[in-house]
């Protein structure tokens, strides 16, 4: 008789455990998981999924030989904007780019090297790689190159080659060549001198937003006396400078309002754009706010410039020193004129139309009086500057008015820009001309 013989399987781990250990035993020794073996990353990069990557896309397609991307990657390193700031690895990446061709690499490069970021200053090897940059087709390396040319660093000082570097510059686009290039005109720096086409070239680099030609051209318009006076445009001109961050534009503003010839005089906008401009070290900003925080002159201070006036007589001259003078009267011209000052008496028989003329050694302010007052009110003419005449062939310069006086007795003086010009003088008045 066959007999069947069932055999009932015990639980899975039961039956693992009872094999394994045996009646009584003891379990075995734990079995360790495997450990990954220890990755350390180069500089600049990363452990990313079990691998090394460089923090920086374009850094590892450096690696690979793409120029362009090594300047990209000195871009982002320079910046601090996408990766921690490193001015010396930026430097390293420019070089790598250059090396490749790269035209922006090279002049980039030659940036740091001007300024001394991320590698030591050295003006010549600066040149060196503007001058590989423009011929690679980089504009504002050749611009670059033609600014240190043209100021005899690193490189000889030669206006004619400068020129034709920012005429290269101009012409492959770099509005900013084109308004070194309209100085050089306006200059005869290098090139003959052309008024008309520097004025151009101003402007076009104005439009392009290129601050200091906006700048510049409002001070060709200002000062030159063979461009018509447009006031309103100055100031637009200055404003627009000044907006767009340089600093010798808020400067302008500054000198404008608190000088009142291009603008009405406003001495705290004056005070707040000279501050603006002091602040990022416009060192004649400071110097006139600090003229504009002069206290007002006293009494006693203008009685003692007031007291005694010598006489002045039509057809004649006089001469003299502000040195050891008071300042007893201010003025709405010249920066208020609260320099020392001398006062003379004027007689005027009948209506005359007077013309005084001021020669000193020293920025002199000329201003008529109808009374020796503060009082702004007896103010009848000023004068800074003649547009165009501010020096003399001695080294003089020169501040004139010309004006119809009623019959009376009228105070000349003479005074200085701002609150410390002082020096000798020579001053005329004469009947002016018939016109």
């Amino acid at each position: 008789m066959n007999r069947t013989i069932l055999i009932r399987s015990a639980p899975p781990v039961l039956f693992f455990a009872s094999v394994l250990f045996g009646c009584g035993g003891s379990p075995p020794p734990a079995v360790a998981e495997p450990v990954a073996p220890s990755v350390t990353c180069e500089a600049f990069q990363e452990l990313r999924d079990g691998a090394c990557v460089y923090t920086v896309e374009e850094e590892g397609l450096c690696m690979e030989g793409h120029a362009a991307d090594c300047t990209v990657a000195g871009h982002i390193y320079l910046s601090g904007e996408v990766a921690e700031a490193n001015d010396e690895h930026a430097a390293e990446l420019y070089q790598r780019g250059c090396r490749g061709d790269d035209a922006e690499a090279c002049g980039d490069l030659g940036g740091l090297y001007e300024a001394a970021r991320g590698v030591p200053e050295d003006l010549a090897e600066a040149a060196r790689l503007y001058a590989v940059a423009c011929e690679l087709g980089d504009g504002a390396s050749c611009t670059n190159l033609g600014v240190l040319v043209s100021e005899g660093r690193g490189a000889e000082h030669d206006p004619a080659r400068a020129a034709g570097l920012f005429e290269r510059s101009c012409g492959e686009g770099d509005t900013t060549g084109c308004a070194y290039l309209g100085m050089a005109y306006i200059e005869g720096a290098g090139v003959a001198q052309n008024l008309e086409h520097g004025i151009e070239l101003y402007e076009r680099a104005c439009d392009a937003n290129v601050a200091f030609a906006c700048n510049n051209l409002a001070t060709v318009m200002e000062f030159n006396p063979a461009v018509p006076l447009d006031a309103e445009h100055v100031m637009e001109l200055y404003e627009l400078s000044c907006g767009r961050g340089l600093a010798w534009g808020c400067f302008n503003v500054g000198r404008a309002y608190g000088e009142g010839t291009l603008v009405a005089l406003d001495l705290e906008r004056a005070r707040t754009q000279l501050a603006a401009a002091c602040a990022q070290e416009v060192a004649p900003a400071c110097r006139l706010a600090q003229s504009l925080e002069t206290p007002a002159p006293t009494a006693e201070q203008t009685a003692s410039s007031c007291t005694a006036p010598a006489a002045l007589t039509l057809g004649r001259e006089v001469t003299g020193t502000t040195e050891g003078a008071t300042n007893g009267l201010t003025a709405t011209c010249g920066l208020t004129a609260a320099s020392p000052e001398r006062v003379y008496t004027l007689r005027v028989t009948r209506p005359t139309r007077v013309k005084v003329d001021l020669f000193s050694a020293f920025d002199g302010v000329v201003h008529i009086r109808s009374a020796c007052s503060a009082d702004a009110a007896t103010q009848v003419a000023c004068n800074d500057d003649v547009r165009g005449d501010s020096s003399s062939s001695s080294g003089e310069r020169h501040s004139s008015v010309e004006v119809d006086l009623a019959r009376g007795t009228y105070f000349v003086v003479v005074d200085g820009y701002g609150a410390s010009a002082s020096g000798t003088y020579r001053l005329r008045v004469d009947r002016a001309p018939a016109p």
